[in-house]
């Protein structure tokens, strides 16, 4: 329950309350030694972490997500998480290092045939060749996000539209 309220309150803006029942919910699984929703509580205390500004902590939480989960062979969530660890690496200015997380998430989902998740790692490639200067590269990247995207996840496709708006102030 404490994680379905931790996305839900990020979701809504609310960052803190996010963060607090992440925390929550993390501590609730160390009782119960409940790894795989732990894991889950880590990503998002880590992602509500990021967005307040507090990447040191952002990155060790997420990071410790992704150890549980690849323990546990949780492919989907190691593919999102991988996406979290390249968001915060392009945060951190350290583009190589996202792009080498998104390239893994990008294998992952292209093996689990994740179209939602693909977009996603599709959209970081292309932000993390934008911030490379790669720019022909950035543009294919986000065309295909845009492509999987577009009929049904908008909140993808608006996000996607910052990172095509980037590249073009970027290149002119």
């Amino acid at each position: 329950a404490c994680l379905l309220l931790a996305m839900v309150a990020r979701v809504l803006g609310k960052y803190e309350e996010a963060r607090q029942y992440a925390k929550q919910g993390y501590a609730c699984t160390v009782r119960t030694g409940d790894a795989f929703i732990q894991s889950y509580c880590l990503r998002e205390w880590g992602m509500a972490s990021q967005l307040l500004g507090d990447l040191a902590d952002a990155k060790s939480r997420v990071e410790a997500s992704y150890a549980i989960q690849e323990s546990l062979k949780d492919r989907r969530g190691m593919a999102i998480t991988l996406a979290n660890l390249g968001r915060i690496a392009l945060h951190e200015g350290e583009n190589a290092k996202a792009r080498r997380c998104y390239e893994q998430a990008l294998t992952i989902c292209h093996d689990l045939g994740d179209d939602v998740s693909l977009a996603t790692a599709l959209e970081g490639m292309g932000n993390s060749a934008r911030a490379m200067g790669h720019y022909g590269e950035s543009r294919r990247y986000l065309r295909e996000a845009l492509q999987i995207s577009r009929d049904r996840m908008l909140p993808s496709v608006l996000s996607i539209f910052v990172g095509i708006g980037e590249l073009f102030l970027q290149t002119g």
